[in-house]
This record gives structure tokens, sequence and C-alpha cells, in this order.
């Protein structure tokens, strides 16, 4: 089956809501996302890392929002083709493996962004994640114990980082205050303190 009997294959539903409007301004309909998120890029995402984890991809709970409740399961049936096909597996999943992974994938990992999932098929086909055959159950334990451990492990890092400078901007900020600027801060400190002490006395 083609790439875009694929996507034929499963109705898209083109309600949309204001949620899904700054999607659809990027991407007016479906068509143009999946052109956009083309299943040739899996190959490439892995030179992008930090833009597939922490760039404005949309999650796959998104892209059903914005196009409808198959689209996640539409796309990822297109890419998980493309992965069967590219791939030197010594067996390839059917069309209905495909299609059980690509639901399971959604259902189970709808909080993960486009761009992560590429990132992780792109580990798929380079061999990040070793030889092994490509059955369902291998794909989805990998997407769980390798893949997603890997993207907290990241996020978690970035959030510490990004508290760290937070933390040292406030300090600069603090030493380049004017007398002025310390003094009104302290005044304001000062009557918070006065108004706690009153609202204790009985």
């Amino acid at each position: 089956m083609s790439d875009k009997e694929l996507v034929q294959s499963h109705s898209v539903s083109t309600t949309s809501n204001d949620t899904t409007l700054p999607l659809r301004g990027r991407f007016p309909t479906f068509t143009s996302f999946c052109e956009a998120y083309s299943p040739d890029n899996i190959t490439i995402v892995g030179r992008y890392k930090e833009r597939c984890l922490f760039g404005t991809s949309p999650t796959l709970a998104t892209l059903n929002k914005t196009y409808g409740n198959s689209s996640s399961v539409q796309l990822l049936m297109v890419h998980l083709s493309y992965v069967n096909e590219i791939s030197f597996f010594s067996s390839r999943m059917s069309v209905q493996q495909i299609e059980f992974t690509a639901t399971a994938i959604v259902q189970e990992f709808y909080y993960l962004k486009v761009s992560e999932i590429m990132l992780f098929l792109n580990g798929l086909i380079t061999g990040a994640y070793g030889s092994f055959y490509p059955t369902p159950v291998d794909i989805l334990t990998l997407l769980r114990e390798r893949f997603t451990p890997y993207r907290n492990a990241a996020y978690a890092k970035r959030e510490e980082e990004e508290l760290q400078q937070k933390i040292s901007d406030d300090a600069e900020r603090f030493r380049n205050m004017t007398d002025e600027e310390r003094k009104r801060i302290q005044e304001i400190k000062d009557r918070i303190c006065r108004k706690l002490s009153i609202g204790t006395e009985d």
C-alpha cells in the first residue's frame, strides 16, 4: 500500500476550534501539514535533536484536535510505512501491524510532539536502538523504555539550566539596582510585613 493510499484509508474531520487556530495558521489543511512533516525528513532529523525536542511542533493530541481524531494515526502510518520500507529489516510489518502500532502510539504517547516521534523513528533506522525485528511490541517497548526516558531527561536538564540561568539573571539584576530601587523594594517588604503582623493580632 502506498503512502497516499495509507492516508486515504482513514477519513479526516476538518472540525476546528479556537485552540487549533495557531496550528491552522501555519498549516491550513492536514495535507499541508503532512507535506511539511514528510517522512523523507526522518532521515535528517537526527541533526536537529534540540529542535525536535524543544521546538514548536504540535503534539499528537493537538494534531487530532486540529485536523480530526484520526489525523495522528494517519500520519504515523505513513511514517511507519516509510521506516518499514527504508530499513534493512529481515522481516517487515504488515499494514495491519502498522495501523495497530500507530494507534497504540497515539493512545499512549499522545503528549509527544510529531517531531519527537520522527526523532525516535530516526533512531530506529540508524540503529541507535540496536538490531531488532520490527514488530509492534518491539517499537512500543523501545519508545516506552528507551526514547521516553531520554526525552524526559533532556527536558529535566533543560529546566534545570533555565532555572539556574534565571537565578543568575535575578542576582545580576539585584547587583545592578540603584540605591533608590533597593529602598523602594525594602519599603514594600516592610509594608507587607506590617500588614501580616496586624492580620495575626487578636
